[in-house]
Parts: C-alpha cells; structure tokens; sequence
C-alpha cells in the first residue's frame, strides 16, 4: 500500500501550498538513518526548567504574550485572554503521548481552535487507547468544527495478519505514539517560527505540583481517588529554540509522520537526491531532529544511542525516570566504563502514581542491580517522579527528546528528539543534571526485587 496523505485534506493542501514543497524539498541527509533531518544551527537554546515555564511559553507562541499573572493560579480554562496580539501562523504541530482535557488541555485547546479559525493548519497527533473520553470529546469536537484542525489519533495496525496479531495483542495494542513536540510556523514574522520539545505531556500532572481542584468545572478531566484519573507532579524538562529553519524541518519531519503508510507505519520517504549544506566542522552548534519508528526503521535509534555511547572518552550523563535499556545498549556502558569513561545516571525507583508503577519499579531494579558497581546511578528523592529524558557525551554532544532508556523506546513505540552538536547546550544540560543529583541519592548496594512483579516482566518484555 503506497504512503497516503490521510491528514491532508485536499483544501488543506491548496490552502497551505507549502506543505508539498516542504514535504518533498531534498532537506534530510544522506545517512544510513533515514528519518534523520539535517543539521542546522542553532543561535539561541532556552531552557524551560519548570512546569510553569513550559506552559506560558506554549502560550505565549499562540497568543503573542504570556498570560495574565494570575491565569494559571485562578485554574478557570475559560479565562478573558488578550488576543490582539496574536501572531499570524500558517501551521502549528503538536504532538504529544496524552492531551488531557483537563486545564492544561482545556487552555491549549483553545488556543488551537483560535489559529485554526484564523487560517492556521493546526495538527494534533496523540495516541488512540491513552485518551480518556473526555479527551476524545474535546478533540474530536474541534476537529468536526473545522477542517484546519487535523487530529490523527495514533493506532497500531499490525501488518502481519491476524495470527501475528493474535500472539503479540498486548504488544499491537500498547504501542505509544510518544513524540513530544510543539511547533508553530509563520511567514509573517521570524521569531514565530518556533520549536518546544522535550519530555512533558499536555496534562496538569506536568503543569501543577499538588493535586487541582477542577470541581467548579466538571467538563474537565477531575483528578484524584475515584475520579477520572490519578493524580502524581511529572518533574520534567522541556527546551525552547527558536529558529525558522529548524521549525521548519521539524514540521516537515512531523509531517512525514503523520502521512505515513497507516498499514505498515513506514514514514513517507526522505527525497535522497541532495546532500545536507555541508557543516565546517564537527564543532560546529547544530540540531538535527529524528524521529523513531523502531519496528519500520531498522531500529536506527538503538544504533544511534549505541554510536553515541561509544563515541563518549570522558562522561556520559543520562537522566531517565525508566531504566531497562536493550542488551546492545547495556553492553555499550559496560564498554564505556571499562575504558575509563565517567557513566552517571539519574533516574527513580518509587514510581508512585504512575501507571503499572510496581512492574516500572521492579524494571528499574534490575538495571539498576547490573550497573551500580561500574557507573554512579542516582536515585530522585522529591515527592515527584523525574521524567526528564537526556544524554550528555563528553561535555559537547547531547540527544534530548521523548526517549527513555527503555526498551519500550527503542522497539515498542515512536519516539523523536534532536541530536544536539553544541558544547553551549551540554554545558546548560549538565546544570540540569547537576541540580538533579542534589535532590538525589546514590545507589550503593543492590536493591532487593519482588518476586510476582519480576515474572509479569518476563512474560511482556517489550513493554518496559
């Protein structure tokens, strides 16, 4: 079945011409990774450290400003907001595992549905099973009203055929759409071509630190024992650079994604005629964007993440809230270690509040067992599960994105983020890092595991 445009319908196209040039231009590399974008530099890396920062800037590229002072701590979704200043887009992307229609979801939605009426392609992609019905209303609402807003909602379709189906149907079905990434694009004016990416969902779990009262308005999603959802703070870090090339190849990327073949997930292909613009030096500060489809791509991540470890001559720092890397990957820091190399990494074992937190734990002991001795691995201590998802080589490289050190990441589900070549920004993550490690605890001795959670483990192995 040859790669369809399913989120495009043919107004969208005439309306938005760009999308064609953009999705067929020669801007990807020649790289035996074929969803890979081209470097490109990058003059300015804004750092999004706390959950309140990541949601105004959200909304300030929406609406020109921040909000109010008082917007977020009065919790109403439906709030006056000032929209004179509105920048003019012609398309917004934003991909994320859940959108919650709570009051983050609430307020971002909003916002979405005044650019599509405006003229902005807006295109939401999130994933089929995670969302709740009142998710689902909310998006599929806006969806039905206006034909600039595109939801795709992520759904594996095994290709194999119904035996294949019916051996991996916990596999199929829990297959994550797990891209995290916001962009806006505008011709109008420079610096509203944007790109917010990192590790953090639409979700007030992100936003708030102690549990919302959303009662005064019951069509949210409502927090809490017996209610829609449970409720735990996700400490994470997003990123914000902006940059009308880099926004641009991200979209396209993106793009690409969302027209895949919804058979066999195979993005549409990367035009292969051209090479990248050359790069001076391998000093010199880029970005390149990827996106991971491990079970249509040849798992180029994991060949990635293993090239990178093996590149590292001093340090490696990884934070990572789920440990349980694949054996090729594993073995990776077991080489760096032995060469000398300084392997720190930063992740939880109290997973309170996450789904099936107590076969996570169990999967974090297990690594954590096998590398303790040869690398420093620390433990998060705050009343919070630390989400964040980075790696730092040797104080110039970095890879930020949506990418655990799971398994999960690298054969179950989609993931993206960027391949960072700028000693500036690993110099600002290893802060970051650094600021982790001082609400942490090293892991000195092997912890103790349990035996029931340990079998389930087993017997699903991809998924953690």
């Amino acid at each position: 079945m040859a790669p369809i445009l399913g989120a495009l319908p043919v107004e969208a196209v005439v309306a938005h011409p760009w999308i064609i040039s953009t999705i067929n231009h020669s801007e990807c590399c020649k790289t035996d990774w074929a969803q890979l974008g081209c470097p490109h530099p990058i003059k300015k890396f804004e750092p999004l450290e706390s959950p309140e920062s990541g949601f105004d800037a959200k909304l300030e590229m929406l609406l020109g400003q921040k909000p109010p002072a008082d917007f977020l701590k009065n919790g109403d979704p439906n709030a006056p907001l000032d929209f004179s200043k509105a920048p003019k887009l012609k398309a917004v992307y934003l991909s994320s595992l859940v959108f919650r229609a709570d009051f983050y979801g609430t307020v971002m939605a909003r916002l979405l549905k005044y650019q599509a009426e405006h003229g902005a392609l807006v295109n939401v992609v999130t994933t089929d099973y995670m969302m709740l019905d009142k998710d689902r209303a909310l998006l599929e609402s806006l969806a039905a009203q206006n034909p600039n807003f595109r939801l795709d909602k992520f759904k594996y379709n095994n290709p194999n055929g119904l035996i294949s189906k019916a051996s991996n149907l916990v596999t199929d079905k829990f297959r994550d759409m797990h891209i995290k990434m916001f962009v806006t694009l505008s011709d109008e004016k420079e610096s509203d071509n944007a790109v917010i990416f990192g590790g953090r969902n639409i979700h007030d779990g992100f936003l708030y630190k102690e549990l919302p009262d959303h009662s005064r308005f019951p069509q949210l999603v409502q927090y809490g024992k017996g209610k829609d959802d449970d409720f735990v703070h996700w400490n994470d870090f997003e990123a914000k650079v902006t940059s009308k090339e880099l926004a641009e190849s991200t979209a396209a990327h993106l793009q690409r994604f969302i027209s895949r073949d919804k058979e066999t997930q195979k993005m549409v292909p990367f035009s292969s005629d051209k090479s990248c613009t050359p790069i001076a030096t391998e000093t010199e500060d880029t970005f390149q964007h990827f996106i991971s489809v491990p079970y249509a791509d040849d798992h180029a991540l994991e060949k990635q993440y293993i090239k990178m470890i093996d590149s590292a001559k001093s340090s490696i720092k990884i934070s990572s809230p789920y440990l349980r890397p694949p054996a090729s990957i594993m073995a990776a820091l077991e080489r760096a270690t032995k060469r000398g190399v300084d392997v720190q990494i930063q992740t939880r074992v109290e997973l309170k509040g996450d789904t099936q937190a107590e076969l996570y734990e169990e999967v974090n002991k297990e690594s954590i067992n096998a590398l303790y001795k040869q690398a420093k691995i620390y433990e998060w201590k705050e009343n919070s599960i630390l989400h964040s998802k980075f790696m730092l080589i040797d104080n110039k490289k970095a890879m930020i994105g949506s990418v655990n050190l799971s398994r999960r990441s690298f054969i179950q589900d989609v993931e993206n983020g960027y391949v960072i070549n700028d000693p500036s920004v690993t110099k600002s993550m290893e802060k970051v890092f650094d600021s982790y490690v001082q609400k942490s605890a090293r892991i000195t001795k092997p912890l103790p595991r349990k035996l029931i959670p340990t079998l389930k483990i087993k017997l699903l192995e991809n998924q953690f």
